[in-house]
């Protein structure tokens, strides 16, 4: 299965939440090659933020966002840039009024 990987839920492996085992167990599975991960090419600043955001809001210890993105980043996925797709998920957010998701490939290629 092909998945795109979002750093809210790649935050969930290193900080406990109610979707960490659910985020463990793709993890785990990504690791065994049962799972393509794909993500934005803008993923690890992302993860960056939120981690130093958890840290302002002293869900982690101050100085722990480094180590902790370190963890992330051993498992990430290749990054895809989102730019050239971000026109089409403007107007599809627009068309749905959803929030815009940047699909990782253009329409009719796999």
């Amino acid at each position: 299965m092909k998945y795109v990987l979002d750093a809210s839920a790649a935050l969930c492996r290193v900080i406990p939440r109610p979707l960490t085992p659910t985020a463990l167990r793709l993890r785990d599975e990504y690791r065994k090659g049962v799972h393509q991960l794909l993500a934005p090419s803008v993923f690890s600043a992302e993860a960056a933020s939120a981690l130093t955001k958890c840290e302002r809001q002293k869900l982690i210890p101050a100085g722990q966002a480094r180590r902790l993105l370190a963890d992330i980043l051993a498992d990430a996925p290749l990054p895809h840039p989102y730019d050239p797709l971000l026109y089409r998920a403007t107007d599809i957010s627009s068309q749905t009024r959803g929030p815009v998701r940047l699909p990782l490939r253009r329409p009719g290629r796999a």
